[in-house]
């Protein structure tokens, strides 16, 4: 089973407001907004490439700083972070997902897992520059303070999305425990259900020893 990391996180590294929704509504998600509805390229890479060198056309104006070796870079990691959102990630893997400075003393320094138990979903109206959506159950918490430096450097995905490489024992109990149902309710009270099917808490695969 892949484990995956997300952030929601701005420019300056704060978190932003999408937090909370990510929690109440069962979903985590991505931007790029000009992408628009990427439904019917789920799976083509090539096609999804395509849109982002629309998006990203080389500079006509002489623009030292925007070269073709680096749009070629930033067509090429865009792309890949987007494809593996809405086709690598499969139903029924486990997302990390760290809030880690917010305003929430219940969520504040916290990372949370749920699991995947849907396919992409396209939603213009969510806000904070999110459009890209996979529908999660949240099914557990942990505080960043208690786990050790190695996990710590294990779970903060530098990036905005990622997989998470190289899960160890510490990880892997975590993840155990949300999947056995003893772990702790991350958002109490909340309601939404973000495009999953039935309320039915879905069971979390046990990561391979590999």
């Amino acid at each position: 089973m892949n484990i995956w990391g997300i952030q929601a996180k701005g420019y300056d590294g704060k978190d932003l407001d999408a937090w909370r929704k990510f929690l109440e509504k069962g979903c985590v998600g991505i931007g790029w907004r000009n992408l628009g509805d990427i439904s019917s390229i789920v799976g083509d890479v090539e096609a999804l490439r395509s849109r982002f060198e629309e998006l990203l056309p080389p500079s006509d104006e002489g623009d030292k700083d925007w070269t073709k070796k680096k749009r070629n870079g930033c067509i090429g990691m865009n792309t890949g972070l987007v494809h593996r959102f809405v086709s690598e990630m499969q139903k029924g893997g486990c997302v990390i997902f760290p809030t880690t400075d917010v305003d929430d003393p219940i969520h504040n320094r916290c990372i949370h897992i749920g699991v995947v138990t849907g396919p992409y979903r396209y939603d213009p109206d969510f806000g904070d520059e999110y459009t890209h959506f996979r529908p999660v159950k949240w099914l557990h918490r942990v505080c960043r303070d208690d786990l050790s430096d190695e996990t710590k450097d294990i779970l903060m995905c530098a990036r905005s999305f990622q997989r998470v490489q190289s899960p160890n024992d510490e990880v892997r109990k975590i993840v155990a425990t949300a999947a056995d149902g003893s772990g702790i309710a991350v958002t109490p009270g909340a309601t939404e259900d973000y495009g999953a099917n039935g309320k039915q808490k879905p069971e979390l695969p046990p990561i391979p020893n590999a």
